[in-house]
């Protein structure tokens, strides 16, 4: 089961392709440049990686396993990224959606499997769960093209979302 866990938080690290499918539609949405509207996934890796040293101290004082509902955060942070009014709302978001992602990425997933496995095999099992974010990306490269034909940035925006919560 860690195994699997760990695989599925790994997962969620290859949104940032599905990502790269919203630049050109978001950017349209909120009628500003690719530049401007790009300034989000900044703000979400800075926070993210910001918050790394406190979440590796709350893995260690409360478990992994309630760090990783910060997958829940992120999931809804996209639902409020897909709605988002404006730009500035949206760059609100993106930086909640970074403090999700601190809690459900790769740093509770190598927490799963350095404590679950404890046997010579560790850095395989690692390598095979490592394996979550290609998974991911190619999943991403078949299916975000129909999503984003059919939902536009909102649709493409609302199944990130969805991705990471089932993750």
């Amino acid at each position: 089961m860690s195994t699997v866990a760990a695989f599925g938080a790994i997962m969620t690290s290859s949104t940032p392709v599905a990502m790269g499918f919203l630049v050109i539609p978001g950017s349209e949405h909120f009628g500003v440049t690719t530049a401007q509207f790009l300034i989000y996934f900044t703000l979400f890796l800075l926070t993210s990686a910001a918050l790394f040293g406190f979440t590796g101290r709350l893995i260690l004082r409360i478990g992994v396993r309630p760090v990783l509902t910060g997958g829940i955060i992120s999931a809804l942070a996209w639902v409020g990224m897909a709605y988002a009014p404006n730009i500035y709302v949206f760059y609100i978001f993106a930086f909640i959606m970074g403090v999700g992602a601190s809690g459900n990425n790769l740093l509770p997933a190598n927490t799963l499997i350095t404590g679950w496995h404890v046997h010579k095999r560790r850095g395989t099992v690692l390598g095979l769960a490592a394996t979550g974010a290609a998974f991911g990306g190619m999943i991403i490269g078949f299916v975000f093209p129909s999503i984003m034909a059919a939902g536009g940035f909102v649709g493409g925006a609302l199944a990130i979302g969805a991705m990471i919560f089932i993750c």
